[in-house]
């Protein structure tokens, strides 16, 4: 039988910088168990050796082998629902950018805040969980996903989505990059699996978040809930809304 401490999650932390590895062991050793690579050309061995719940890693951008790590990561299928947060010293926006677009979950600039990055990491790492009780492998010939790939890649789509949720360019085309297929096979099997298409998914998705943040009161502006959710435009949200369910999102305040 486990002890508390052994049953800890475990979370990979990939730094050469002996004070920053103290700094997150000070935030995040008191509910994981800590596991450390300060070589970031290793460190994917120490992913598959020890499957973390999570990743935190240094990115200086210095050439394509820092972001390999991501890569690598979301291209095997038994870890690419990995949460990974990239923490840097570099401040231009263009980094971000590309840590995005190399899928990584979450960029964060040192000096960075520990309370943001250890509720930043909680909140991913419980969204793959959600996601996983979401969307259970079924039975052979049973309506909706089928098979072990299919979760895989129903997992995978809304990972993204909830990632990259109040990102108003993502679009089919990024969600098929990331699900390492073709717009139109994505299109396909959604439509076989749930009957829709990746837009109406996507957009399914986003006014779920929208009603949950109205209805409990955590947001009472429309104009903030709609960029909260991907939207740039507050009349596209509100009609997007009532496509979705029926009423304008004001009644659900006043409600």
């Amino acid at each position: 039988m486990d002890n508390g401490t052994d049953a800890k999650p475990k979370l990979l932390l990939v730094d050469e910088d002996k004070k920053v590895i103290e700094q997150l062991r000070e935030v995040l050793e008191a509910q994981f168990d800590l596991q450390i690579s300060a070589n970031i050309e290793k460190a994917f061995s120490d992913v598959v050796q020890f499957k973390p719940v999570g990743i935190i890693c240094e990115i200086i951008f210095s050439g394509n082998c820092d972001l390999g790590l991501i890569q690598r990561v979301r291209k095997n299928p038994d870890l690419a629902a990995t949460p990974i947060i990239v923490l840097s010293a570099l401040q231009a926006r263009y980094n971000s950018i590309k840590a995005y677009n190399a899928l990584a979950d979450l960029y964060l600039r040192k000096p960075f805040n520990p309370e943001e990055l250890l509720a930043s990491l909680s909140g991913l790492i419980r969204i793959r969980e959600l996601l996983r009780k979401s969307y259970p492998v079924e039975s052979p010939g049973s309506p909706g996903v089928r098979s072990e790939e299919d979760g895989q890649l129903i997992n995978r789509l809304d990972t993204i989505i909830h990632a990259r949720l109040a990102d108003p360019t993502l679009n089919v085309k990024d969600l098929a990059k990331a699900c390492f297929t073709s717009e139109r096979n994505l299109e396909r099997k959604l439509h076989d699996l749930l009957g829709i298409t990746p837009s109406e998914h996507l957009r399914k998705i986003r006014m779920n978040k929208a009603w949950s943040l109205l209805d409990s009161g955590q947001q009472t502006s429309i104009c903030t809930v709609a960029k909260a959710v991907g939207y740039r435009n507050e009349r596209s949200f509100q009609r997007a809304f009532n496509t979705v369910f029926g009423k304008n999102p004001s009644r659900l305040i006043r409600s």
